[in-house]
């Protein structure tokens, strides 16, 4: 009885591992990695990279 049960949250557990994973692949793409619309991609500013050096001054 107690091996029946260990077996079916195994089995549950896989499930909801597998769910998470297949959650957190969808919110980490966005319009430049998928096939998304920009307009999709929320109110988030994309950041700019500056190259320039701080002169200290």
């Amino acid at each position: 009885m107690l091996n029946n049960e260990i077996t079916t949250l195994k089995k549950v557990n896989l499930q909801l591992v597998t769910g998470f994973a297949e959650l957190e692949a969808r919110l980490n793409k966005n319009s430049s990695n998928s096939s998304k619309p920009p307009s999709s991609d929320g109110y988030k500013k994309k950041t700019i990279k500056n190259n320039r050096e701080k002169t200290g001054k």
